[in-house]
């Protein structure tokens, strides 16, 4: 099993093999095993961003969502709010 940033690969595969919905609480930055905060200013995710016209954000939220894990964010900043729902873009 793989635990980077809080991933736990084995945990996702058996909730697939059980049909239940894996979600991420709190992906850009809440509080887990190796943490997550620093995934917005991981070298490779702003990389990747930079090249998409992206925000580490979005991309790290479309990254979670390609793997057909549910995110649950949260914000009371409406910016922030459209920013992440621009990662279904």
């Amino acid at each position: 099993a793989t635990q980077l940033w809080g991933r736990d690969d084995a945990t996702r595969q058996t909730c697939r093999k059980h049909a239940v919905h894996y979600s991420a609480y709190s992906p850009l930055g809440g509080v887990t095993m190796h943490g997550t905060g620093h995934v917005l200013s991981d070298p490779t995710v702003k990389a990747v961003a930079k090249a998409h016209n992206r925000s580490a954000a979005q991309v790290a939220l479309r990254w979670v969502l390609q793997r057909d894990v549910v995110a649950v964010t949260s914000s009371d900043k409406l910016s922030h709010i459209s920013s992440d729902l621009a990662a279904l873009e």
